[in-house]
């Protein structure tokens, strides 16, 4: 015996749970961060999307696997450029002194940015991915961008890029 579902009732492009996004270029808000959430231990980010290029993709979700393999460090380090938890500036003098920079991306969640999506064929299936297209919002490839009033508020209300509250003097050092 088999179940029979109407397909009256279900929508095929959102049976994970996430609507497809569409190729476009959108500011995005980071809404969760799972380190170590994929099945080879990839970082899992869902991102909501705020505004974009292509009509009608407000308020629908991206999900979004980093690799940790060196070769892939790159788009996980554009993230933490373009979030704030890190600067090309910081990554460089910790290679200078030698440090691996240690870079909590848990500190992402609300925070805003920007990002390209594009089709990619995985497995045979096309599906939603950013490839290098990530940068932060007030960044010049950010041009373009639609900017509804809410993101942009809502961007004001991020904490601070490294860790630092109201009144303090330092932010807390990124590299352990």
């Amino acid at each position: 015996m088999g179940w029979e579902f109407d397909t009256d009732d279900f929508d095929p492009d959102r049976i994970d749970g996430f609507d497809v996004v569409a190729d476009g270029r959108y500011r995005v808000q980071v809404d969760s961060v799972q380190e170590e959430g994929g099945k080879n231990q990839e970082m899992i980010v869902n991102f909501g999307v705020l505004s974009g290029t292509t009509a009608g993709q407000e308020g629908k979700n991206h999900q979004e696997y980093f690799s940790r393999s060196p070769k892939a460090a790159k788009r996980a380090l554009l993230f933490a450029c373009a979030t704030g938890l890190t600067t090309v500036e910081e990554l460089k003098a910790a290679k200078e002194a030698k440090r691996n920079p240690v870079i909590d991306f848990n500190l992402a969640i609300g925070r805003q940015l920007c990002i390209e999506i594009a089709a990619e064929e995985y497995q045979g299936k096309m599906r939603p991915k950013i490839g290098f297209g990530i940068y932060s919002v007030d960044s010049p490839k950010a041009a373009g961008i639609p900017i509804m009033q809410a993101a942009a508020a809502k961007a004001g209300d991020s904490p601070d890029s490294f860790g630092a509250t109201a009144g303090e003097d330092e932010a807390d050092d990124i590299f352990g």
